[in-house]
Parts: structure tokens; C-alpha cells; sequence
């Protein structure tokens, strides 16, 4: 059975290496099941339902190998719902 800190680390990793950085080590620092409002693909897209999905915070320590590749991670974030707010990366220089 695998945790979710396994889970969410390896995903990370596997988006940050297509984007020209390598995850050398994570933490999940906050998982919650959040509830969001979405509107219908309708035409009037007047008619709204819920849905409930995944709000996580990882931390964790990177190198960057590809620095054009990872600028456009920095520009872009990643994840199916970046364009929800989602997928944005925080940086800081290490210790």
C-alpha cells in the first residue's frame, strides 16, 4: 500500500524531470479534500455543480538542469488544474 507522501512525491518529481529539474528530496507538508463550485461547458454556463478534489502543499529540494526548460514551469506551473490557481511552484534559495 503506498502513502500519499510516496504518491504525491512521485508525481512531482516525474512533472519536474519533464520540465528540466530533478526532485532530490519532498515532504507533504498539507493534504485537504477541498470543495470547488465549477460551471457546466453549456453555452450560457449559467448552471454550476460542485466538485470535490485534492488541495496539497509540497516542499521539497530541486536542482535545475535545463534553465529555459524550467523558466517555463516558473511561467506556466503544471498539473491538469494550473488554470484554477492550481500547480503554481513556490521558490527560495536553499539554506
Amino acid at each position: 500500500r503506498l502513502s500519499r507522501q510516496t504518491v504525491y512525491g512521485e508525481w512531482l518529481g516525474q512533472q519536474l524531470e519533464t520540465r528540466g529539474a530533478t526532485l532530490l528530496s519532498s515532504s507533504l507538508d498539507r493534504f485537504e479534500l477541498r470543495t470547488f463550485l465549477r460551471r457546466n461547458h453549456h453555452e450560457s454556463r449559467r448552471s454550476c455543480h460542485l466538485i470535490q478534489g485534492p488541495d496539497v502543499s509540497v516542499s521539497g529540494l530541486l536542482r535545475v538542469e535545463d534553465p529555459v526548460r524550467f523558466q517555463g514551469l516558473l511561467e506556466n506551473g503544471f498539473g491538469h488544474h494550473r488554470g484554477f490557481g492550481f500547480g503554481m511552484v513556490m521558490l527560495r534559495k536553499p539554506a
